[in-house]
């Protein structure tokens, strides 16, 4: 990825999450020394998948954006939030576990908060498409030590992963896609969360 694609997809975070004074921080590395149990929940998602766009076409490309976005759910008929919140939770689940023992229940407590999931098209004035179509995936990870006295929150992370799809996604790209975001995310985020562990193994 390109330093310039790298900057757009952090402007296109910081736009889908909301809050540009979110602190992100991984795991403290004393977790790493210990045998610790972890459990890790879906927390919400967006029940259907959902069109986004760059955001630059005022009303006129909203309702341009709302006009494709038909052949959005007919490609990803069939799958709801649900499936998209087990999937990124097992996908997380198996990168994790090369750190943690990962249990229903644990003194670490994982939420994944899936935010947006579905075609992001790249326009600009009214409308006008710009680029090839993106499967986008958004999410937030919070990790809580239930044993502090408050719970503190010991590690938190944003991600935002895209997979192009071409000019005429179809069902079975979109969802290959899917697929593809899911790890993605999921190989993002452990490797943040345990980095302070990982730059002192190096």
């Amino acid at each position: 990825m390109t330093r310039s694609n790298a900057l757009l997809l952090l402007c296109a975070a910081l736009c889908i999450f909301g809050s540009g004074c979110y602190s992100q921080k991984p795991i403290p590395k004393a977790y790493f020394d210990q045998e610790i149990e972890m459990a890790v929940r879906a927390g919400k998602c967006p029940e259907t998948a959902r069109m986004t766009d760059s955001g630059q076409g005022g009303l006129i490309g909203a309702m341009v954006t709302a006009g494709r976005a038909p052949k959005m759910q007919e490609a990803m008929e069939g799958i709801v939030g649900d499936t998209v919140k087990e999937l990124v939770r097992q996908e997380f689940e198996a990168a994790m576990e090369d750190y943690f023992d990962i249990y229903e229940e644990g003194q670490l407590q994982t939420v994944i908060d899936i935010t947006q999931w579905g075609w992001y098209v790249p326009t600009t004035v009214a409308g006008i498409k710009t680029g090839a179509y993106q499967f986008e995936l958004a999410a937030t990870v919070t990790v809580t030590d239930t044993q502090k006295e408050k719970k503190n929150k010991i590690g938190t992370c944003q991600i935002i992963v895209m997979e192009s799809i071409g000019d005429k996604p179809t069902a079975a790209i979109s969802q290959e896609a899917l697929l593809k975001c899911a790890d993605e995310f999921a190989t993002e985020a452990v490797a943040f969360l345990t980095k302070e562990y990982a730059d002192e193994s190096e």
